[in-house]
């Protein structure tokens, strides 16, 4: 990998996060092209959240229970802080300890692996997707909460998407303070809301492809 890194003219990526690890192995950051994935509308089509006067957001993890994922910060922030308005739960497949799980289950709901069908009907009922990953790519789930019309909460380690609230990794001070300010900000929750449907609608597959052609073809200008 690292020889086709110094023989390549150009490297895309979906998130600048990788740009920064490719750096620490020695790659020319100068080669580095972002190209984020395109987001697949799904339908029925997504619809702007309002909490409609309910004082409790309902929360959803999406993606493998590990700590790569960030999980152990989610447990934190809601064990410091009980009184959280917040109703948790947990989806997908579990890669803890049983210590870990309960840790979990002390905080929230942990429901396990689901289809994915039921996973966006899961995410239609919800308020917020919190996914406080260490690294990613771009992570799909983001996309898929985003194009829902689910806002979401996540870190720039996960390849957040630009319609996101984004936080600081392994910090559960940052989690409860965006609990609060959602919680306070109906408001609020509506914009990242409406955020997250246009930029479903921006990035398709055409503006992907019109991306990689406008990349090849600075490339091939400068030679």
């Amino acid at each position: 990998m690292e020889a086709e890194w110094q023989a390549a003219d150009l490297i895309w990526v979906p998130s600048r996060h990788l740009i920064g690890i490719a750096r620490e192995f020695g790659v020319d950051p100068l080669k580095f092209r972002v190209i984020p994935y395109p987001i697949v509308r799904p339908q029925p089509a997504g619809t702007i959240r309002s909490l409609g006067g309910r004082q409790v957001l309902r929360i959803v993890f999406a993606g493998t229970l590990m700590l790569e994922k960030g999980v152990q910060y989610i447990y934190e922030a809601l064990r410091r802080t009980p009184n959280l308005p917040v109703q948790m739960e947990f989806f997908g497949p579990v890669n803890l300890t049983p210590l870990g799980v309960r840790c979990l289950m002390e905080v929230g709901t942990v429901r396990g692996p689901v289809p994915r069908s039921r996973l966006f009907e899961e995410f239609r009922r919800a308020d917020v997707l919190l996914f406080p990953s260490l690294s990613e790519g771009s992570a799909l789930v983001t996309l898929e909460a985003a194009a829902l019309g689910l806002p979401v909460v996540t870190t720039d380690e996960a390849g957040a998407p630009a319609s996101a609230m984004v936080i600081p990794a392994r910090s559960p001070e940052a989690i409860v303070g965006a609990i609060e300010a959602l919680a306070a900000d109906p408001a609020r929750l509506e914009r990242l809301s409406a955020a997250g449907l246009a930029e479903a609608t921006e990035r398709n597959l055409a503006t992907y492809t019109d991306s990689i052609i406008d990349s090849l073809g600075k490339l091939i200008g400068r030679q």
